[in-house]
């Protein structure tokens, strides 16, 4: 048998074909539903059964009937050497408390966590208390659409408990206050490198000042529907220093 270190698979047929294969040594293992939705969590959890040792980064996204809990059910030990997870357009319980506290119990040395789409839309600040208690090494959180439950609490846990954030991404939740909130991501992360704020409406410039002060490494502030932020500010915060600034006022298409 061949040894894979990296895996890539879209389609159930490409499952087939790879029988046989010795997965025991795959660092790498990207499996995508969005060809024609034929992949099952049980080929999931063969695959994770034989790298557990291994596994450094792992992709799951477009498995619409996907439960982390079915899945782990199925895997016997914890995959200790993964670091890179992306559970993108799973559903959107995927980041819900319960899920996180499973996420945190089977992959403990977690740094970088993406979630786009509607799965991390239950992430609540029960779920950012239970991941920066677990993940104090997290490098980065992309968050599409955080629950309507997150607020200060839940990013201030964040903040001080993953002080080595390098990237972020939040969309606007109803129970944040932006002026404060920005203010405690400057004062403790930072090595923040990259914010992706959208649909933030409270973000200010008064607001974003603390990550001119604070953040000396920032190098992408992308601020996407954020319409009280003036021209001027965002002027001020490229000038005299290597950092680049996204604006999008206008609906994507």
């Amino acid at each position: 048998t061949v040894p894979l270190h990296h895996l890539h698979v879209s389609s159930s047929l490409w499952m087939q074909a790879l029988q046989g294969l010795d997965y025991r040594q795959l660092t790498e293992l990207s499996l995508s539903n969005a060809m024609d939705n034929s992949l099952t969590p049980a080929m999931v959890v063969d695959i994770l059964q034989q790298c557990l040792g291994t596994l450094q980064r792992l992709t799951l996204t477009h498995f619409s009937n996907f439960r982390l809990p079915t899945l782990f059910a199925g895997v016997s030990g914890q995959l200790h050497r993964l670091t890179y997870l992306n559970l993108s357009f799973l559903p959107s319980d995927t980041l819900c408390p319960a899920n996180c506290q499973i996420l945190t119990e089977y992959c403990p040395n977690i740094q970088r966590i993406i979630a786009a789409g509607r799965a991390s839309a239950q992430l609540s600040d029960g779920g950012l208390l239970i991941l920066s208690a677990a993940w104090p090494q997290l490098r980065e959180l992309s968050c599409d659409a955080p629950g309507v439950d997150l607020t200060i609490v839940g990013l201030s846990a964040l903040a001080e408990g993953c002080r080595n954030l390098q990237t972020l991404q939040l969309t606007s939740s109803a129970g944040i206050d932006w002026e404060l909130g920005i203010a405690v991501v400057a004062a403790n992360c930072l090595e923040l490198r990259t914010l992706y704020l959208s649909d933030c409406n409270s973000v200010t410039d008064r607001a974003i000042a603390p990550l001119f002060h604070s953040c000396h490494a920032l190098e992408l502030l992308s601020v996407h529907r954020c319409t009280q932020l003036s021209n001027d500010i965002t002027t001020r915060l490229e000038r005299g220093r290597a950092l680049t600034v996204h604006r999008r006022s206008e609906m994507s298409n």
